[in-house]
């Protein structure tokens, strides 16, 4: 009986720790601009909020709206050796023609698909 109770109360935790992990990734999702990304970072999944860190740090300010404005004027981001896996964050930056993310553990290019402007080397990511 006691191992009943537990295994299903670990069922139980999963459940919930599985819920919570897919509502931080589908809100995310719903962020059009860096701003917001930036604003609601404490909702964003660990690797979704590293990247928008190390985008503040690119910017050098810790205010998000001054930090889009100053990211929304790079045509170029050096991004490389940053420990950054997620790139959702970086979706809405369809003006950049160079983005070096080399040395970086990333699986998942898919969100830069609408960087449609952007000189793409395989040499970048790895």
């Amino acid at each position: 009986m006691k191992n009943i109770i537990t295994v299903g109360l670990l069922s139980i935790f999963t459940v919930i720790a599985c819920h919570d992990s897919v509502l931080a990734q589908s809100n995310s999702q719903e962020y059009q601009i860096f701003a917001d990304w930036c604003r609601n970072r404490e909702q964003l999944t660990p690797e979704a909020r590293h990247t928008v860190e190390v985008l503040l740090e690119e910017a050098e300010t810790l205010e998000c709206d001054r930090a889009e404005e100053i990211l929304a004027d790079r045509t170029q981001l050096w991004l490389g050796d940053n420990s950054i896996e997620d790139l959702t964050p970086l979706a809405s930056f369809t003006h950049l023609k160079e983005l070096i993310l080399i040395s970086n553990p990333i699986e998942d290019l898919t969100p830069l698909a609408n960087l449609t402007n952007w000189l793409f080397r395989p040499w970048c990511v790895g």
